[in-house]
Order: C-alpha cells, then structure tokens, then sequence
C-alpha cells in the first residue's frame, strides 16, 4: 500500500523576484504521519486546482500572508 500523498500550500513573497516558501516542519511532519508530502505550487488555474484535489489524499492550509485569516 502506498503511503497518501498530502499537498502543502506554500506562502507566496515578492521580494522582487516572486518566491514560493515552506517551513521544512510541514514537510517533516507529515513525513512522520506516514504520509508523502506534496508541496503545492501557488496556481490559479482552476484546471490545474482540480488536478491537485483529484490526486490528493489530503490538504494541509500552511496559512501565510497571503490567506486572510478570516
């Protein structure tokens, strides 16, 4: 059995050249979990946000700047 695949969302930045970012604890932790961490490129595509949600076992929001809290 394969373990399951779960996406991380990355903070997005603009410190002139546009960078996506993740603490390595998310990755660490579902590592732990007996998962396999997928980090997620920030699209907007929704094609391409469909892909991600049908081959995906689970999400984890990392939060950010970049997602209002509310």
């Amino acid at each position: 059995m394969y373990p399951p695949l779960i996406g991380i969302t990355t903070g997005y930045h603009e410190h002139g050249e546009p960078t996506a970012e993740l603490a390595k604890r998310y990755v660490d932790a579902v590592v732990t979990a007996g998962g396999l961490p997928v980090v997620l490129a920030p699209v907007q595509q929704d094609s391409l946000i469909e892909r991600y949600a049908s081959v995906l076992d689970g999400l984890i929001v990392s939060g950010g700047r970049d997602i209002p809290p509310d």
